[in-house]
């Protein structure tokens, strides 16, 4: 009967324990401001962005998020990228983080949009695939994003032959 009772406190213990050690990392509170911005005033999470000090960020998450929004804000603001440095960190980050699957499919999204913006939109196509296979299978928003990617950049290739 002892054993029987430290073995089901053992449970209860790892019970409790083991589910906190899964839980989903904590950004600083600037950036997820910024993201909830990003839909309906991207010139705000762009603004608040550029004026957040990237060294006073705690983290390596923290800086990852960063690059990933600044790279999307540019892009919903109609900055036309001309470098890839800042979403390739955000995508180095997140691919050692495969746990962070949204923010892996939105890292992947933007590289195919900085890409299209590079004009290599054969590297672009194979980043939307990426996020495509990567995406949870209910998430509607970055997946729709994604199949219409698909649908302005098919023409262009089949275009200049290269499908």
């Amino acid at each position: 009967m002892k054993q029987l009772t430290y073995i089901l406190a053992l449970i209860l213990v790892l019970g409790a324990v083991v589910p906190g050690c899964h839980e989903a990392p904590r950004y600083d509170g600037r950036l997820a401001q910024a993201d909830s911005l990003m839909l309906d005033k991207p010139d705000s999470a762009l603004a608040l962005l550029e004026g957040l000090d990237g060294a006073t960020l705690a983290t390596k998450g923290d800086s990852a998020y960063r690059d990933l929004l600044l790279t999307q804000a540019r892009y919903r603001c109609y900055i036309t990228a001309t470098s890839d440095s800042a979403i390739n960190r955000a995508l180095a980050y997140y691919r050692a983080h495969p746990s962070e699957r949204e923010k892996l499919t939105r890292a992947y999204i933007y590289k195919g949009a900085v890409m299209e913006e590079l004009n290599h939109p054969d590297s672009a196509m194979l980043y939307y695939k990426h996020a495509e296979a990567v995406a949870d299978p209910s998430d509607y928003f970055n997946l729709g994003y994604v199949k219409n990617a698909h649908g302005h950049i098919v023409p262009r290739l089949l275009f200049n032959g290269r499908i």
